[in-house]
């Protein structure tokens, strides 16, 4: 489903401990689409991916799982543009990124962006399938 950076980022740190201090990861997947319901069905499944890195030891930010309901809620932008800042500045301060290969995963800017950035960062990159649809 994923690799688990964590032998390998401790190779790269030089670090004896890294197996036992959690990584975090930033959980990117596909957001917009002009039908509401394949929108919560990739929140649904974002939030099941980020369930699943936490029960593997990670630490998760989901911009998709943490902002969806709020922005909704409280009626702010839903649009790449306006959490682009947002994104780009905790990206900066996470271990590894997990793509989350959602259809439409590859035809999105905001996860290109978001990939593009990782690396420039110099960020290990995994891709992760989602969960089957009776686990969410």
């Amino acid at each position: 489903m994923w690799f688990d950076a964590r032998a390998k980022l401790a190779e790269i740190r030089g670090q004896s401990n890294a197996a036992t201090v959690p990584l975090v990861t930033y959980l990117v997947a596909p957001y917009s689409h002009p039908n509401s319901e394949i929108v919560e069905d990739r929140v649904r499944a974002a939030d099941a991916a980020m369930i699943a890195l936490m029960n593997a030891g990670y630490m998760v930010y989901c911009p998709v799982c943490q902002w969806h309901r709020a922005a909704l809620f409280y009626d702010v932008p839903t649009d790449a543009k306006y959490w682009r800042e947002q994104n780009r500045a905790m990206l900066e301060r996470l271990d590894v990124m997990h793509v989350l290969r959602l259809d439409g995963w590859l035809d999105s800017a905001g996860v290109a962006e978001e990939i593009r950035w990782a690396r420039e960062m110099g960020l290990m990159v995994a891709e992760m399938d989602p969960l089957p649809a009776g686990n969410r």
